[in-house]
């Protein structure tokens, strides 16, 4: 009778071999491939989201990288524009004291007082070979 009265409704329900109404059969199929779908929706969310994250780390990494080359050639071109101020300083020196007719000794003793390097170590061959004709004699 109870069969009678869903047939009247217009839904015809049948008895599986378990003994469960096959409505209510679908209906716990249908939860568990919905709760199936959502799993993987959500496994498939969380990949992507790993995903992202690592490709966000990747390049966060390779700017840290560029970061780091841009601040290693610019200390280098800081240490190459102290060298050659404190070159352009020494040779400065020398031309002042050569010019005030300084010995070119008291002038190798300045520069290696001043700078702790004597006046070989300068690019300007004259007054290197002129300091050692005049140490010779």
């Amino acid at each position: 009778m109870a069969n009678d009265a869903l047939a009247d409704h217009g839904r015809l329900l049948s008895c599986t071999p378990a003994g469960m109404p096959s409505a209510l059969e679908k209906a716990i199929q249908d939860s568990c491939e919905f709760r199936h779908q959502a799993l993987k929706a959500k496994q498939d969310r969380d990949k992507a989201k790993l995903t992202s994250e690592e490709n966000r780390e990747a390049k966060r990494l390779k700017l840290d990288e560029r970061r780091m080359a841009i601040e290693e050639g610019d200390a280098n071109v800081r240490k190459v524009q102290a060298k050659t101020e404190q070159v352009h300083a020494r040779i400065g020196f020398m031309k002042e004291l050569k010019e005030a007719s300084f010995a070119d000794s008291a002038i190798a003793g300045f520069l290696e007082q001043q700078f702790g390097k004597g006046p070989g170590h300068q690019t300007d061959n004259r007054f290197s070979i002129a300091s050692e004709a005049s140490g010779m004699s």
